[in-house]
């Protein structure tokens, strides 16, 4: 009896499949994390658009507890820009269109306390027809450098909207802040970072980087990297001195590489 009251009292529940299993997709584009977390019905020959989900009422996009989109930097999201963050991702379908709604409120279980007030953004979802899939699923689609497109699939529906990211602007702040750390001691950092930005568009922080890293050890690659900044910035005189003085210093290997680059 006191065994059988003890068990009672304490009431442990067995960790069992959920019908709806759980999932997740994520995808990097450039130095930004974006994920998706949720869970996945199954059609079972059920209707689902308009029945199982019905239309005009907001949607967890899933079972179980909301579905979460977190994404770890700045981001344009059907055309609305967020902080980075977590949040809740419903929908709201309508039988001629669809809305997704991103929520600052992640920790729903599904759409029940779902509130408008907690919506950080509201934009229109693109849907399409599309192959049959029996238990419902988020995709990362078409990834570039700067974008890629969030699509839910189920039953023979897609429902996608595109998130962009100013990838350039997010790796050229997290360089500026490793910079802060141990790498700031060293030129190699410094060189990486300037040949980062002169590859990518900022000429003048390359320029400042180049520097930077000169003063902590001249080399080649910094010399070299000044020249061309300076060429292309429109001093001749002062490209010529760089890359007088990069040769000065240069290495067999330094030149070997330097011949690889030109051929």
């Amino acid at each position: 009896l006191a065994i059988a009251s003890t068990i009672s009292a304490q009431n442990v529940p067995l960790t069992l499949p959920r019908e709806s299993q759980p999932a997740s997709v994520s995808q990097s584009i450039g130095l930004t994390d974006i994920a998706v977390s949720y869970h996945r019905p199954a059609v079972k020959g059920r209707k689902v658009w308009g029945k199982l989900v019905p239309f005009d009422v907001v949607w967890r996009g899933g079972a179980n507890e909301n579905t979460v989109l977190t994404v770890t930097s700045f981001f344009t999201i059907g055309g609305m820009a967020l902080p980075a963050g977590r949040y809740g991702l419903h929908f709201l379908p309508t039988a001629t269109s669809w809305t997704l709604i991103l929520s600052r409120q992640a920790n729903n279980w599904g759409s029940f306390s779902y509130h408008p007030s907690d919506d950080a953004a509201r934009v229109p979802a693109r849907t399409s027809a599309a192959e049959f899939v029996e238990q419902l699923q988020y995709t990362m689609d078409n990834p570039t450098d700067s974008s890629v497109t969030l699509t839910l699939r189920w039953d023979r529906l897609a429902v996608s909207v595109p998130i962009t990211v100013k990838s350039r602007d997010v790796v050229l702040d997290s360089i500026a802040q490793q910079l802060h750390g141990i790498p700031q001691f060293f030129p190699q950092g410094w060189l990486e970072a300037a040949q980062w930005a002169a590859a990518n568009g900022f000429p003048d922080q390359a320029a400042r980087w180049a520097d930077s890293s000169l003063v902590r050890g001249p080399s080649f690659g910094a010399l070299q990297l000044k020249a061309a900044v300076l060429e292309r910035q429109g001093d001749a005189a002062g490209a010529k001195a760089a890359h007088d003085r990069a040769l000065a210093i240069a290495t067999e290997a330094d030149i070997n590489r330097l011949g690889y680059q030109l051929l």
